[in-house]
């Protein structure tokens, strides 16, 4: 679904379990005008009702709008979005921002990144022209925080 402003996948990443999934945006972009609306539709599809804002059971949602990478008007905005713990009672909340990381994730092929669980270690998150993988952090850790 590389048309319309869409660049045709959602990547979904599980930390807890190390595993990326792709999905269509296509899936969703008949029925949501992406930012908000991918991000809202992922998070109630992805989230169980109970799920605190601090758990590994909530999701952030980093999503781009059919506007975004295009010069002009909107083309450098983006969404973040899933629980906030700011509001009580803990609520689904977003954020609009601007700068090139909405256009660059679109120009790698991706019109949203969900991330939820937690890692057992630190790592990254490698997304280059279509491609993404989990990789290790730990060279990257400060070990300073460990030392007596």
């Amino acid at each position: 679904m590389a048309e319309y402003g869409y660049a045709g996948e959602i990547l979904k990443v599980d930390l807890s379990i190390g595993k990326i999934m792709r999905e269509a945006t296509s899936d969703y972009a008949a029925r949501f005008v992406g930012g908000r609306g991918f991000a809202a539709k992922l998070y109630w599809d992805m989230v169980p009702d109970n799920a605190r804002a601090l758990e590994p059971e909530n999701c952030l949602i980093y999503a781009t709008g059919p506007a975004t990478g295009f010069s002009g008007i909107a083309g450098c905005r983006w969404q973040i979005c899933g629980k906030s713990p700011a509001h009580d009672p803990e609520a689904f909340s977003y954020a609009n921002l601007g700068g090139k990381w909405g256009p660059a994730l679109k120009s790698a092929g991706f019109d949203a990144l969900a991330v939820q669980g937690k890692a057992d270690k630190p790592f990254y998150l490698y997304i280059h022209d279509g491609w993404a993988e989990i990789r290790d952090a730990s060279i990257l850790w400060d070990n300073r925080l460990s030392t007596p």
